[in-house]
Protein backbone atom coordinates (compact mmCIF):
# COMPACT_ATOMS: atom_id res chain seq x y z
CA UNK A 1 0.00 0.00 0.00
CA UNK A 2 1.63 3.30 -0.80
CA UNK A 3 0.39 6.85 0.78
CA UNK A 4 1.21 9.95 -0.87
CA UNK A 5 3.15 11.80 1.61
CA UNK A 6 3.25 15.13 -0.36
CA UNK A 7 -0.22 16.01 1.43
CA UNK A 8 0.35 16.76 5.22
CA UNK A 9 -1.30 13.83 7.40
CA UNK A 10 -4.27 15.14 9.19
CA UNK A 11 -5.21 14.18 13.15
CA UNK A 12 -7.94 12.28 14.42
CA UNK A 13 -9.28 11.41 17.88
CA UNK A 14 -9.81 7.35 19.41
CA UNK A 15 -11.91 7.70 22.27
CA UNK A 16 -11.64 4.49 24.19
CA UNK A 17 -14.41 2.64 26.06
CA UNK A 18 -13.55 -0.31 28.35
CA UNK A 19 -17.17 -1.91 28.98
CA UNK A 20 -17.85 -4.71 31.52
CA UNK A 21 -19.03 -8.00 30.89
CA UNK A 22 -21.56 -7.69 33.72
CA UNK A 23 -23.16 -4.77 31.68
CA UNK A 24 -22.83 -6.60 28.47
CA UNK A 25 -25.11 -9.32 30.26
CA UNK A 26 -27.58 -7.34 30.65
CA UNK A 27 -28.83 -7.86 27.42
CA UNK A 28 -30.58 -10.46 26.28
CA UNK A 29 -28.89 -13.16 24.47
CA UNK A 30 -30.34 -12.53 21.44
CA UNK A 31 -29.22 -9.07 22.07
CA UNK A 32 -25.59 -9.49 23.01
CA UNK A 33 -25.27 -11.85 19.69
CA UNK A 34 -26.61 -8.88 17.77
CA UNK A 35 -24.36 -6.41 19.68
CA UNK A 36 -21.49 -8.38 18.59
CA UNK A 37 -22.14 -9.77 15.38
CA UNK A 38 -22.87 -5.38 14.58
CA UNK A 39 -19.64 -4.95 15.36
CA UNK A 40 -18.10 -7.53 13.38
CA UNK A 41 -20.20 -6.63 9.50
CA UNK A 42 -19.44 -2.89 10.13
CA UNK A 43 -15.59 -3.33 10.11
CA UNK A 44 -16.00 -5.78 7.65
CA UNK A 45 -17.88 -3.83 5.35
CA UNK A 46 -16.11 -0.12 6.11
CA UNK A 47 -12.89 -2.41 5.02
CA UNK A 48 -13.69 -4.03 2.13
CA UNK A 49 -15.26 -0.28 1.42
CA UNK A 50 -11.56 1.27 1.59
CA UNK A 51 -9.74 -1.37 -0.04
CA UNK A 52 -12.34 -1.08 -3.18
CA UNK A 53 -11.35 2.63 -3.20
CA UNK A 54 -7.50 2.09 -2.17
CA UNK A 55 -7.48 -0.10 -5.50
CA UNK A 56 -9.19 2.51 -7.60
CA UNK A 57 -7.06 5.05 -6.71
CA UNK A 58 -3.74 3.45 -8.26
CA UNK A 59 -5.10 2.17 -11.53
CA UNK A 60 -2.45 4.56 -13.69
CA UNK A 61 -2.94 5.04 -17.44
CA UNK A 62 -6.23 4.29 -18.74
CA UNK A 63 -5.80 0.72 -21.41
CA UNK A 64 -2.69 0.10 -19.17
CA UNK A 65 -1.67 -3.39 -17.90
CA UNK A 66 -1.83 -1.64 -14.70
CA UNK A 67 -5.02 -0.51 -14.83
CA UNK A 68 -6.35 -4.15 -15.48
CA UNK A 69 -4.47 -5.34 -12.75
CA UNK A 70 -6.13 -2.90 -10.55
CA UNK A 71 -9.39 -3.18 -11.46
CA UNK A 72 -8.77 -6.90 -11.00
CA UNK A 73 -8.24 -6.25 -7.63
CA UNK A 74 -11.24 -4.06 -7.20
CA UNK A 75 -13.56 -6.69 -9.13
CA UNK A 76 -12.30 -8.97 -6.21
CA UNK A 77 -13.01 -7.35 -3.27
CA UNK A 78 -16.35 -6.07 -5.23
CA UNK A 79 -17.09 -9.61 -4.96
CA UNK A 80 -16.44 -10.09 -1.14
CA UNK A 81 -17.83 -7.09 -0.16
CA UNK A 82 -21.36 -8.24 -2.37
CA UNK A 83 -21.13 -11.53 -0.31
CA UNK A 84 -20.67 -9.44 2.90
CA UNK A 85 -23.98 -7.64 2.37
CA UNK A 86 -25.78 -10.11 1.50
CA UNK A 87 -25.28 -12.39 4.32
CA UNK A 88 -25.53 -9.20 6.84
CA UNK A 89 -28.45 -8.76 5.20
CA UNK A 90 -29.63 -12.74 5.88
CA UNK A 91 -28.13 -11.88 9.58
CA UNK A 92 -30.69 -8.94 10.12
CA UNK A 93 -33.67 -10.81 8.73
CA UNK A 94 -33.62 -13.69 11.50
CA UNK A 95 -31.95 -12.06 14.31
CA UNK A 96 -33.18 -7.99 14.39
CA UNK A 97 -36.72 -8.71 12.46
CA UNK A 98 -36.98 -12.09 13.31
CA UNK A 99 -38.53 -12.63 9.49
CA UNK A 100 -39.24 -16.53 9.41
CA UNK A 101 -36.44 -18.59 7.72
CA UNK A 102 -37.08 -20.94 4.80
CA UNK A 103 -35.29 -23.41 2.55
CA UNK A 104 -32.70 -25.71 3.60
CA UNK A 105 -31.23 -23.96 6.74
CA UNK A 106 -34.74 -23.77 7.93
CA UNK A 107 -35.20 -26.38 10.56
CA UNK A 108 -31.99 -25.35 12.37
CA UNK A 109 -32.69 -21.54 12.57
CA UNK A 110 -35.85 -22.83 14.00
CA UNK A 111 -34.26 -24.77 16.57
CA UNK A 112 -32.29 -21.72 17.29
CA UNK A 113 -35.65 -19.40 17.37
CA UNK A 114 -36.91 -21.95 19.97
CA UNK A 115 -34.39 -22.69 21.98
CA UNK A 116 -33.68 -18.69 22.60
CA UNK A 117 -36.91 -17.39 22.38
CA UNK A 118 -35.95 -14.73 20.01
CA UNK A 119 -37.96 -12.28 18.69
CA UNK A 120 -38.60 -8.98 16.81
CA UNK A 121 -36.01 -6.58 18.52
CA UNK A 122 -37.04 -4.09 15.62
CA UNK A 123 -39.20 -2.61 17.28
CA UNK A 124 -37.09 -1.84 20.29
CA UNK A 125 -34.85 -0.05 18.61
CA UNK A 126 -37.06 1.64 15.47
CA UNK A 127 -38.16 4.79 17.66
CA UNK A 128 -34.27 4.77 18.91
CA UNK A 129 -32.50 5.43 15.53
CA UNK A 130 -31.74 8.35 13.92
CA UNK A 131 -33.69 9.55 11.06
CA UNK A 132 -30.64 8.83 8.61
CA UNK A 133 -30.44 5.24 10.03
CA UNK A 134 -34.22 4.28 9.68
CA UNK A 135 -33.87 5.46 5.75
CA UNK A 136 -30.54 3.53 5.23
CA UNK A 137 -32.89 0.41 6.91
CA UNK A 138 -35.79 0.86 4.81
CA UNK A 139 -33.27 1.10 1.85
CA UNK A 140 -32.04 -1.94 2.87
CA UNK A 141 -35.45 -3.82 3.58
CA UNK A 142 -36.60 -2.73 0.24
CA UNK A 143 -33.53 -3.63 -1.88
CA UNK A 144 -33.34 -7.40 -0.46
CA UNK A 145 -37.43 -7.65 -0.48
CA UNK A 146 -39.13 -5.42 -2.47
CA UNK A 147 -43.27 -4.63 -2.29
CA UNK A 148 -43.88 -5.02 -5.39
CA UNK A 149 -44.82 -8.24 -6.67
CA UNK A 150 -43.64 -7.91 -10.47
CA UNK A 151 -41.56 -10.71 -12.34
CA UNK A 152 -38.83 -8.07 -12.26
CA UNK A 153 -38.75 -7.57 -8.89
CA UNK A 154 -38.56 -11.24 -8.45
CA UNK A 155 -35.51 -11.50 -10.27
CA UNK A 156 -32.75 -11.94 -7.50
CA UNK A 157 -30.79 -8.48 -6.75
CA UNK A 158 -27.04 -7.55 -7.76
CA UNK A 159 -25.59 -8.67 -4.32
CA UNK A 160 -27.38 -11.69 -4.56
CA UNK A 161 -26.06 -12.76 -8.20
CA UNK A 162 -22.46 -12.03 -6.90
CA UNK A 163 -22.75 -13.94 -3.51
CA UNK A 164 -24.45 -17.09 -5.30
CA UNK A 165 -22.44 -16.91 -8.22
CA UNK A 166 -19.08 -14.95 -8.45
CA UNK A 167 -17.69 -14.83 -5.10
CA UNK A 168 -16.40 -18.27 -4.00
CA UNK A 169 -19.11 -20.64 -6.02
CA UNK A 170 -16.86 -22.22 -8.80
CA UNK A 171 -19.88 -24.00 -10.70
CA UNK A 172 -18.37 -26.48 -13.63
CA UNK A 173 -20.90 -26.02 -15.86
CA UNK A 174 -20.82 -22.07 -15.62
CA UNK A 175 -17.99 -22.32 -16.83
CA UNK A 176 -17.95 -23.86 -19.63
CA UNK A 177 -20.98 -22.10 -20.82
CA UNK A 178 -18.58 -18.96 -20.24
CA UNK A 179 -15.86 -20.31 -22.96
CA UNK A 180 -18.13 -21.15 -25.40
CA UNK A 181 -20.67 -17.86 -25.95
CA UNK A 182 -17.33 -15.88 -24.19
CA UNK A 183 -14.64 -17.13 -25.82
CA UNK A 184 -14.46 -14.90 -28.67
CA UNK A 185 -15.32 -11.44 -27.02
CA UNK A 186 -11.94 -11.45 -24.46
CA UNK A 187 -8.34 -11.27 -25.59
CA UNK A 188 -6.89 -13.93 -23.82
CA UNK A 189 -4.29 -12.75 -22.32
CA UNK A 190 -1.68 -13.93 -19.53
CA UNK A 191 1.04 -11.82 -17.72
CA UNK A 192 3.90 -13.31 -16.08
CA UNK A 193 6.36 -11.98 -13.62
CA UNK A 194 9.91 -13.51 -11.99
CA UNK A 195 7.24 -13.33 -9.14
CA UNK A 196 4.62 -15.46 -9.01
CA UNK A 197 2.90 -12.54 -6.76
CA UNK A 198 3.24 -10.00 -9.67
CA UNK A 199 1.42 -12.32 -12.39
CA UNK A 200 -1.45 -10.64 -13.85
CA UNK A 201 -4.18 -13.66 -15.30
CA UNK A 202 -6.08 -11.18 -17.16
CA UNK A 203 -8.36 -13.72 -18.89
CA UNK A 204 -9.58 -14.99 -15.83
CA UNK A 205 -11.15 -11.51 -14.91
CA UNK A 206 -12.34 -10.99 -17.85
CA UNK A 207 -14.28 -14.12 -18.33
CA UNK A 208 -15.68 -13.89 -15.05
CA UNK A 209 -16.56 -9.91 -15.67
CA UNK A 210 -18.30 -10.83 -18.68
CA UNK A 211 -20.35 -13.80 -17.48
CA UNK A 212 -21.59 -11.19 -14.72
CA UNK A 213 -22.58 -8.71 -17.05
CA UNK A 214 -24.68 -11.62 -19.37
CA UNK A 215 -26.18 -12.19 -15.56
CA UNK A 216 -26.79 -8.54 -15.13
CA UNK A 217 -28.13 -8.03 -18.90
CA UNK A 218 -25.88 -5.71 -19.84
CA UNK A 219 -25.06 -5.55 -23.68
CA UNK A 220 -21.61 -5.70 -25.02
CA UNK A 221 -20.79 -2.10 -25.89
CA UNK A 222 -22.11 -1.52 -22.01
CA UNK A 223 -19.38 -3.35 -19.91
CA UNK A 224 -17.56 -0.58 -18.68
CA UNK A 225 -20.96 1.25 -17.26
CA UNK A 226 -21.85 -2.12 -15.94
CA UNK A 227 -18.99 -2.44 -13.81
CA UNK A 228 -19.00 1.23 -11.90
CA UNK A 229 -22.87 0.29 -11.58
CA UNK A 230 -22.09 -2.69 -9.87
CA UNK A 231 -19.53 -1.00 -7.98
CA UNK A 232 -21.65 2.12 -7.14
CA UNK A 233 -24.51 -0.41 -6.02
CA UNK A 234 -21.89 -2.61 -3.53
CA UNK A 235 -20.96 0.79 -1.90
CA UNK A 236 -24.08 2.26 -2.04
CA UNK A 237 -25.86 -0.74 0.51
CA UNK A 238 -22.53 -0.70 2.16
CA UNK A 239 -23.48 2.99 3.39
CA UNK A 240 -26.78 2.38 4.11
CA UNK A 241 -25.51 -1.04 6.07
CA UNK A 242 -22.70 1.06 8.29
CA UNK A 243 -25.36 4.03 9.19
CA UNK A 244 -27.27 1.53 10.97
CA UNK A 245 -25.08 -0.81 12.55
CA UNK A 246 -22.96 2.19 13.81
CA UNK A 247 -26.42 3.55 15.04
CA UNK A 248 -27.59 0.24 16.71
CA UNK A 249 -24.22 -0.08 18.57
CA UNK A 250 -24.03 3.45 20.15
CA UNK A 251 -28.26 2.66 21.03
CA UNK A 252 -26.44 -0.40 22.81
CA UNK A 253 -23.95 1.45 24.46
CA UNK A 254 -26.07 3.82 25.99
CA UNK A 255 -28.65 1.31 26.66
CA UNK A 256 -26.74 -1.65 28.35
CA UNK A 257 -23.17 -0.36 28.86
CA UNK A 258 -23.55 3.25 30.47
CA UNK A 259 -21.82 4.81 28.00
CA UNK A 260 -24.27 8.05 29.08
CA UNK A 261 -22.82 8.36 32.56
CA UNK A 262 -19.20 9.14 31.18
CA UNK A 263 -18.63 12.10 29.04
CA UNK A 264 -16.53 12.19 26.12
CA UNK A 265 -14.23 14.50 27.25
CA UNK A 266 -13.16 11.75 30.17
CA UNK A 267 -12.58 8.78 27.87
CA UNK A 268 -9.06 7.86 27.34
CA UNK A 269 -7.99 9.96 23.62
CA UNK A 270 -5.93 8.48 21.59
CA UNK A 271 -4.29 10.94 18.73
CA UNK A 272 -3.56 9.47 15.28
CA UNK A 273 -1.88 11.01 12.13
CA UNK A 274 -3.72 9.62 8.87
CA UNK A 275 -3.87 10.72 5.47
CA UNK A 276 -6.82 11.88 2.80
CA UNK A 277 -8.72 8.60 1.42
CA UNK A 278 -7.66 10.25 -2.08
CA UNK A 279 -3.93 9.47 -1.40
CA UNK A 280 -3.95 6.20 -0.29
CA UNK A 281 -2.63 3.38 -3.20
CA UNK A 282 -3.49 -0.39 -2.66
CA UNK A 283 -1.38 -1.39 -5.49
CA UNK A 284 -1.63 -4.98 -6.81
CA UNK A 285 2.18 -5.14 -8.28
CA UNK A 286 4.58 -4.85 -6.10
CA UNK A 287 8.85 -5.52 -5.70
CA UNK A 288 10.58 -7.57 -2.78
CA UNK A 289 12.12 -5.52 0.14
CA UNK A 290 15.84 -5.36 -0.31
CA UNK A 291 18.04 -7.82 1.34
CA UNK A 292 14.62 -9.61 1.32
CA UNK A 293 15.03 -13.70 1.00
CA UNK A 294 13.42 -15.48 -1.67
CA UNK A 295 10.94 -17.38 1.12
CA UNK A 296 10.31 -13.96 2.59
CA UNK A 297 8.64 -13.17 -0.86
CA UNK A 298 4.98 -14.00 -1.28
CA UNK A 299 5.02 -16.18 -4.65
CA UNK A 300 8.57 -16.05 -5.47
CA UNK A 301 10.18 -18.41 -7.94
Amino acid sequence: MNINTSNALSPINLYKFVFSFDDLKKATRQEQVFFIKALEISHEIISLHKFILYSNNAKGEKESVQESAQTMQAFYFVKLLAAALYEAYKFLKLYYWLIPPVGKRAEKENKIISKYELKDISKEYEGLLQAESKVSLAKILDYFEPKIDTPQVKNKNTLEIIRNKFSYHHDFESIIKDLDRKLGECEPRLFLSDYDGNCHYEFSRNLSMLSLMYELNFLEKQYGEGLEKIIGESLEKATYFADFLNDFVLIFCKKYLNIDEIELKNLETIKILVPQLSNIKLHYFSIPDIGSKPDDVPGSF
